[in-house]
């Protein structure tokens, strides 16, 4: 297959690329101008990758699909607009979430591409908020609404993915702040909610895997919306993983439950629904613990 991976130098990205690749897939990847490829470090000379920089002023998106055959697309870039709220941050939340997937969507309609692959996340399950994430929840919300609108043209894949994590992710990010917090400083105290809050926490190569799996399955001229949650149908509170990445790590961090309150309209319990394992036979290969043993590993390194 030849594939369009949007964000494939981002966290997601980067793995579904690779997955893609050692599968006998070829990649033309999008990713932002300037965008710094280091997680495709041991990839950049596969001669099946192809990156193309992307954005709202250049007709590079239409240009890489002529002629290209293009067999699916995989959707992976996104903006959270995590901080402060700025006009800046509105028009990359809209640049990522919404201009760069309805162009590349319209592009892979038009050049008669069958599959289109999209990537979301728990927080836009249906009768829950996230106000701490409200620009990136509406964005990707409106989206989602166009690729339905337009599964009558294209199959649409709609991929919810609960609380992903592993190698690379952002600093920002929940499981990576644990771990420099407790296990690389070992801060001496460090202040957390109560921890009651339950996640489906899902490790990168598995999320990967779950594409890969709806590709193998591609079906030629079908049309139509699909959605499937993608996790491990099983559940971790924050204190179990705040608390397995202490004791791993030997860390002397005396973790302080309750020290600050949750959020207005915090999500208690999200886990995937068992439908994707069912249709497409999907079974996750590593456990929090493996999980967390293999973030630690790169910290003592």
């Amino acid at each position: 297959m030849k594939l369009v991976i949007t964000g494939a130098t981002g966290f997601l990205g980067s793995f579904v690329t690779r997955a893609a690749l050692a599968a006998g897939h070829a990649v033309v990847g999008f990713k932002r101008r300037g965008s710094d490829p280091f997680r495709l470090a041991d990839v950049m000379t596969h001669p099946c990758l192809e990156l193309v920089d992307v954005d709202p002023d250049t007709d590079s998106i239409d240009v890489s699909f002529d002629g290209a055959q293009v067999d699916a697309v995989v959707h992976t870039a996104t903006f959270y607009g995590r901080g402060p709220t700025t006009t800046t941050t509105y028009a990359q939340l809209i640049d990522a979430n919404i201009s760069l997937p309805m162009r590349t969507l319209h592009a892979a309609i038009a050049h008669g591409v069958p599959t289109f692959i999209n990537t979301d996340s728990y927080f836009n399950k249906p009768g829950k908020t996230y106000n701490s994430l409200q620009g990136y929840s509406l964005t990707k919300k409106y989206f989602e609404d166009w690729l339905e609108h337009h599964s009558d043209r294209i199959r649409v894949v709609n991929m919810r993915l609960e609380h992903l994590y592993g190698p690379t992710d952002g600093a920002d990010k929940f499981i990576p702040t644990l771990i420099d917090r407790i296990a690389r400083q070992r801060v001496e105290t460090f202040d957390l909610t109560l921890g009651n809050q339950a996640r489906d926490f899902i490790y990168v190569t598995d999320a990967a895997a779950a594409f890969m799996l709806v590709l193998e399955r591609s079906d030629a001229g079908a049309t139509g919306y699909e959605y499937f949650e993608i996790g491990t149908g099983t559940i971790q509170t924050v204190k179990q993983m705040a608390e397995l990445i202490r004791q791993e790590s030997g860390s002397p961090t005396l973790l302080r439950f309750g020290a600050i309150p949750d959020r207005i309209d915090e999500i208690i319990e999200s886990f995937a629904s068992p439908d994707f394992g069912v249709a497409y036979g999907f079974e996750p290969r590593v456990s929090p613990v493996e999980g967390i043993g293999n973030l630690l590993r790169t910290v003592t390194r």
